[in-house]
């Protein structure tokens, strides 16, 4: 599997458990929460770092 979408699965999955959290158990937790956007920057990393075509 490219490293990518490995990026993206775990991105996907910090931020699910981040809004869960957030919205269903009524917990604001700062973990989950930086967790969740350190997974956003290292999309948008892996965003700028695709090579051109």
């Amino acid at each position: 599997m490219p490293w990518r979408l490995l990026l993206l699965l775990g991105a996907n999955l910090a931020i699910g458990w981040a809004l869960y959290l957030n919205t269903v158990a009524g917990a604001y937790p700062l973990g989950p929460n930086l967790l969740a956007a350190l997974a956003l920057l290292a999309v948008v990393w892996a965003y700028l770092k695709k090579p051109k075509p």
